[in-house]
């Protein structure tokens, strides 16, 4: 797993900021589409979130500081997303 520093961390969570109402619609994705990644509604998503912080690689279904604390994440086919957050949240 890669090491961020704490300001990487810290620009992970805050370009999701302005978007947690489109993250909330994609989770319904997420639970039933197994190709979530592919879909128009992730790839919009990621595309509105703009580049990432410098020194941090793009990786496949990037969730990274996602503000999922607290979701209804109940059957979401997570398999093979980095889900970083779960770090970011616990470590700041």
């Amino acid at each position: 797993m890669a090491e961020y520093t704490k300001e990487q961390m810290k620009q992970l969570r805050e370009r999701w900021k302005e978007y947690e109402d489109e993250l909330e619609a994609l989770i319904p994705v997420i639970r039933t589409d197994s190709k979530w990644e592919e879909s128009d509604q992730y790839r919009v998503l990621i595309d509105a979130l703009g580049p990432l912080p410098e020194g941090v690689e793009d990786v496949y279904r990037d969730l990274r500081g996602a503000p999922l604390g607290g979701k209804e994440l109940s059957r979401t086919k997570f398999k093979k997303t980095n889900l970083t957050w779960l770090i970011i949240s616990n470590s700041l």
